[in-house]
Protein backbone atom coordinates (compact mmCIF):
# COMPACT_ATOMS: atom_id res chain seq x y z
CA UNK A 1 0.00 0.00 0.00
CA UNK A 2 0.88 3.16 -0.04
CA UNK A 3 4.12 3.98 1.87
CA UNK A 4 4.63 6.73 5.12
CA UNK A 5 5.69 10.36 3.98
CA UNK A 6 6.00 13.85 5.61
CA UNK A 7 7.08 17.56 4.64
CA UNK A 8 8.11 19.52 7.75
CA UNK A 9 8.06 23.74 7.84
CA UNK A 10 7.91 26.85 9.44
CA UNK A 11 4.64 28.90 9.56
CA UNK A 12 4.20 32.21 9.33
CA UNK A 13 3.03 32.42 13.07
CA UNK A 14 6.67 30.48 13.78
CA UNK A 15 4.94 27.36 14.31
CA UNK A 16 6.25 24.13 13.72
CA UNK A 17 4.08 21.97 10.71
CA UNK A 18 4.45 18.41 9.90
CA UNK A 19 1.67 17.63 7.08
CA UNK A 20 1.96 13.94 6.95
CA UNK A 21 0.15 10.56 5.67
CA UNK A 22 -0.97 9.72 9.28
CA UNK A 23 -3.99 8.05 11.41
CA UNK A 24 -3.88 10.34 14.12
CA UNK A 25 -2.92 14.02 14.17
CA UNK A 26 -3.77 14.35 18.06
CA UNK A 27 -1.60 12.23 19.38
CA UNK A 28 0.87 12.73 17.14
CA UNK A 29 0.82 16.79 17.99
CA UNK A 30 0.76 15.69 21.56
CA UNK A 31 3.96 13.52 21.51
CA UNK A 32 6.02 15.97 19.45
CA UNK A 33 4.92 18.89 21.24
CA UNK A 34 5.38 17.79 24.81
CA UNK A 35 8.43 14.50 24.74
CA UNK A 36 9.89 15.85 21.81
CA UNK A 37 10.22 19.49 21.10
CA UNK A 38 8.93 20.78 24.99
CA UNK A 39 6.57 23.24 23.69
CA UNK A 40 2.88 24.46 24.50
CA UNK A 41 0.73 21.92 21.88
CA UNK A 42 -0.17 24.67 19.82
CA UNK A 43 3.29 25.43 18.43
CA UNK A 44 3.03 22.39 16.75
CA UNK A 45 0.84 22.04 13.63
CA UNK A 46 -0.01 18.50 12.22
CA UNK A 47 -2.24 17.78 9.64
CA UNK A 48 -3.19 15.24 6.94
CA UNK A 49 -5.15 14.84 3.97
CA UNK A 50 -5.40 11.24 2.12
CA UNK A 51 -4.40 8.32 4.12
CA UNK A 52 -4.28 5.57 1.83
CA UNK A 53 -3.63 2.29 3.25
CA UNK A 54 -2.91 2.36 7.38
CA UNK A 55 -4.69 -0.09 9.11
CA UNK A 56 -3.28 0.76 12.51
CA UNK A 57 0.20 1.58 11.73
CA UNK A 58 0.20 4.89 10.98
CA UNK A 59 -1.16 6.11 13.70
CA UNK A 60 2.22 6.34 15.74
CA UNK A 61 5.09 8.71 15.53
CA UNK A 62 7.73 7.16 13.80
CA UNK A 63 11.80 8.98 14.14
CA UNK A 64 11.48 10.17 10.67
CA UNK A 65 9.22 12.51 11.22
CA UNK A 66 10.89 13.54 13.83
CA UNK A 67 14.01 14.20 11.82
CA UNK A 68 11.85 15.86 9.48
CA UNK A 69 10.73 18.68 11.86
CA UNK A 70 14.16 18.95 13.39
CA UNK A 71 15.50 19.62 9.53
CA UNK A 72 13.28 22.28 8.90
CA UNK A 73 13.83 23.80 12.34
CA UNK A 74 17.92 23.99 11.98
CA UNK A 75 17.33 24.85 7.79
CA UNK A 76 14.77 27.29 8.46
CA UNK A 77 12.80 25.91 4.99
CA UNK A 78 10.46 22.90 3.98
CA UNK A 79 11.52 19.46 3.83
CA UNK A 80 10.12 15.80 2.91
CA UNK A 81 10.63 12.90 3.26
CA UNK A 82 9.58 10.08 1.33
CA UNK A 83 9.58 6.11 2.34
CA UNK A 84 10.48 3.78 0.25
CA UNK A 85 9.26 0.35 -0.07
CA UNK A 86 12.39 -1.18 0.94
CA UNK A 87 12.20 1.14 4.05
CA UNK A 88 9.30 0.13 5.09
CA UNK A 89 9.65 -3.66 4.87
CA UNK A 90 12.38 -2.47 7.42
CA UNK A 91 11.14 0.12 9.30
CA UNK A 92 7.43 0.00 9.19
CA UNK A 93 5.91 -1.14 12.75
CA UNK A 94 4.91 -4.79 12.35
CA UNK A 95 1.94 -6.89 13.36
CA UNK A 96 2.43 -9.73 15.79
CA UNK A 97 4.97 -12.17 16.34
CA UNK A 98 3.82 -14.44 19.63
CA UNK A 99 4.48 -18.26 21.13
CA UNK A 100 1.90 -18.94 23.19
CA UNK A 101 1.01 -21.78 25.43
CA UNK A 102 -2.61 -22.70 25.72
CA UNK A 103 -4.09 -25.00 28.55
CA UNK A 104 -7.91 -26.11 28.82
CA UNK A 105 -9.48 -27.81 31.26
CA UNK A 106 -13.36 -29.16 30.16
CA UNK A 107 -15.26 -31.66 32.27
CA UNK A 108 -16.99 -34.93 30.47
CA UNK A 109 -20.09 -32.57 29.38
CA UNK A 110 -17.71 -30.33 27.61
CA UNK A 111 -18.50 -27.71 30.01
CA UNK A 112 -14.90 -25.14 29.92
CA UNK A 113 -13.95 -24.72 33.49
CA UNK A 114 -10.67 -22.92 33.34
CA UNK A 115 -8.32 -21.53 30.72
CA UNK A 116 -4.41 -21.14 31.37
CA UNK A 117 -2.46 -19.04 28.75
CA UNK A 118 1.70 -18.35 28.65
CA UNK A 119 2.51 -16.07 25.99
CA UNK A 120 6.24 -15.07 24.49
CA UNK A 121 5.61 -11.72 22.39
CA UNK A 122 8.09 -10.36 20.64
CA UNK A 123 8.41 -6.56 20.71
CA UNK A 124 11.24 -5.94 17.89
CA UNK A 125 14.13 -4.03 18.72
CA UNK A 126 12.85 -1.70 20.53
CA UNK A 127 10.01 -0.04 21.71
CA UNK A 128 7.23 1.32 19.65
CA UNK A 129 3.90 3.91 20.43
CA UNK A 130 1.97 1.08 21.62
CA UNK A 131 4.04 -2.25 21.33
CA UNK A 132 3.40 -3.30 25.05
CA UNK A 133 -0.45 -2.70 25.03
CA UNK A 134 -0.98 -4.65 22.17
CA UNK A 135 -0.52 -8.43 23.41
CA UNK A 136 -1.64 -7.24 26.85
CA UNK A 137 -4.27 -4.95 27.69
CA UNK A 138 -5.53 -5.57 24.12
CA UNK A 139 -4.91 -9.12 23.31
CA UNK A 140 -5.65 -10.52 26.74
CA UNK A 141 -9.13 -8.90 27.39
CA UNK A 142 -10.53 -11.17 24.35
CA UNK A 143 -8.70 -14.39 25.20
CA UNK A 144 -12.28 -15.85 26.25
CA UNK A 145 -14.09 -14.63 23.64
CA UNK A 146 -17.41 -15.40 23.15
CA UNK A 147 -17.77 -18.26 25.81
CA UNK A 148 -18.69 -18.33 29.51
CA UNK A 149 -15.04 -19.57 30.89
CA UNK A 150 -15.55 -19.48 34.58
CA UNK A 151 -11.58 -18.93 35.28
CA UNK A 152 -8.43 -18.18 33.44
CA UNK A 153 -4.83 -17.15 34.02
CA UNK A 154 -2.71 -15.35 31.52
CA UNK A 155 0.87 -14.55 31.74
CA UNK A 156 2.51 -12.07 28.80
CA UNK A 157 6.18 -11.85 29.01
CA UNK A 158 7.62 -9.23 26.47
CA UNK A 159 10.71 -10.01 24.63
CA UNK A 160 13.46 -8.00 22.57
CA UNK A 161 14.65 -9.04 19.13
CA UNK A 162 16.89 -8.11 16.61
CA UNK A 163 13.11 -7.67 14.75
CA UNK A 164 11.39 -5.03 13.15
CA UNK A 165 9.25 -3.29 16.15
CA UNK A 166 5.62 -4.54 16.75
CA UNK A 167 2.61 -2.32 17.19
CA UNK A 168 -1.16 -2.05 16.43
CA UNK A 169 -1.62 -3.27 12.82
CA UNK A 170 -4.54 -4.88 11.30
CA UNK A 171 -6.49 -6.03 14.77
CA UNK A 172 -4.02 -4.95 17.56
CA UNK A 173 -4.20 -8.55 19.46
CA UNK A 174 -7.45 -9.36 19.25
CA UNK A 175 -7.13 -11.56 16.44
CA UNK A 176 -4.33 -13.60 17.76
CA UNK A 177 -6.59 -13.90 20.66
CA UNK A 178 -9.61 -15.06 19.47
CA UNK A 179 -7.33 -17.63 16.99
CA UNK A 180 -5.75 -19.15 19.98
CA UNK A 181 -9.21 -19.93 22.05
CA UNK A 182 -10.51 -20.77 18.69
CA UNK A 183 -8.10 -23.09 17.73
CA UNK A 184 -8.06 -24.46 21.12
CA UNK A 185 -11.77 -25.44 21.61
CA UNK A 186 -11.35 -27.13 17.83
CA UNK A 187 -8.57 -29.47 19.87
CA UNK A 188 -10.81 -30.45 22.56
CA UNK A 189 -13.70 -31.11 20.32
CA UNK A 190 -11.40 -33.52 18.98
CA UNK A 191 -10.18 -34.89 21.74
CA UNK A 192 -13.59 -35.28 23.36
CA UNK A 193 -15.15 -36.80 20.15
CA UNK A 194 -17.64 -33.86 19.93
CA UNK A 195 -18.11 -31.45 16.67
CA UNK A 196 -16.33 -28.03 16.78
CA UNK A 197 -20.04 -26.80 16.51
CA UNK A 198 -21.16 -28.51 19.82
CA UNK A 199 -18.50 -28.06 22.06
CA UNK A 200 -18.80 -24.12 21.40
CA UNK A 201 -22.77 -24.10 21.82
CA UNK A 202 -21.82 -26.02 25.18
CA UNK A 203 -19.94 -22.91 25.87
CA UNK A 204 -21.06 -19.70 24.68
CA UNK A 205 -22.25 -17.02 26.96
CA UNK A 206 -26.40 -16.62 26.40
CA UNK A 207 -28.48 -14.18 25.06
CA UNK A 208 -30.28 -14.11 28.24
CA UNK A 209 -26.93 -13.51 30.47
CA UNK A 210 -26.34 -10.11 28.71
CA UNK A 211 -25.09 -7.68 29.62
CA UNK A 212 -21.90 -9.97 30.68
CA UNK A 213 -18.44 -9.63 31.91
CA UNK A 214 -16.27 -12.17 30.89
CA UNK A 215 -13.58 -13.14 33.28
CA UNK A 216 -10.65 -11.19 31.58
CA UNK A 217 -12.73 -7.77 31.80
CA UNK A 218 -14.76 -7.66 28.24
CA UNK A 219 -18.30 -6.41 28.64
CA UNK A 220 -20.77 -7.85 26.49
CA UNK A 221 -23.99 -5.74 26.58
CA UNK A 222 -25.73 -8.40 23.41
CA UNK A 223 -25.38 -11.18 21.73
CA UNK A 224 -26.72 -14.49 19.95
CA UNK A 225 -23.77 -16.23 19.58
CA UNK A 226 -25.35 -19.68 19.02
CA UNK A 227 -28.33 -18.14 16.65
CA UNK A 228 -25.28 -16.84 14.57
CA UNK A 229 -23.41 -19.88 14.46
CA UNK A 230 -26.66 -22.01 13.19
CA UNK A 231 -27.00 -19.38 11.11
CA UNK A 232 -23.68 -19.81 9.79
CA UNK A 233 -23.50 -23.39 9.55
CA UNK A 234 -26.81 -23.34 7.31
CA UNK A 235 -25.84 -20.96 5.39
CA UNK A 236 -22.71 -22.94 4.19
CA UNK A 237 -24.09 -26.31 3.98
CA UNK A 238 -22.33 -27.57 6.64
CA UNK A 239 -24.40 -30.54 6.90
CA UNK A 240 -23.47 -31.73 3.77
CA UNK A 241 -19.72 -30.17 3.99
CA UNK A 242 -17.98 -34.15 4.32
CA UNK A 243 -19.73 -35.79 1.14
CA UNK A 244 -19.05 -32.33 -0.25
CA UNK A 245 -15.62 -33.13 0.37
CA UNK A 246 -15.16 -36.38 -0.94
CA UNK A 247 -16.75 -36.11 -3.47
CA UNK A 248 -14.00 -32.93 -4.40
CA UNK A 249 -11.67 -35.15 -3.91
CA UNK A 250 -12.77 -38.00 -6.41
CA UNK A 251 -12.49 -35.10 -8.89
CA UNK A 252 -9.20 -34.20 -7.58
CA UNK A 253 -10.61 -30.82 -7.07
CA UNK A 254 -9.21 -31.13 -3.06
Amino acid sequence: METRGAIGSVESDGRLALHVSCQGVHIMRRILATQIFNVEENQILVTCDDVGGGFGMKIFLFPEYVCVLFATKKLGRPVKWISERSEAFLCDSHGRDHVSNLKLAVDDNAKILGLKVSTTANLGAYLSNFGPFVPTDAGVSMLVGCYAIPTAYVEVKGVFTNTAPVDAYRGAGRPEAIYAIERLLDVAAYDLGITPAEIRKRNFISGSAMPFETVLGSNYDSGEFEKNLDDALEAANWNDFESRRKKAKRMENF
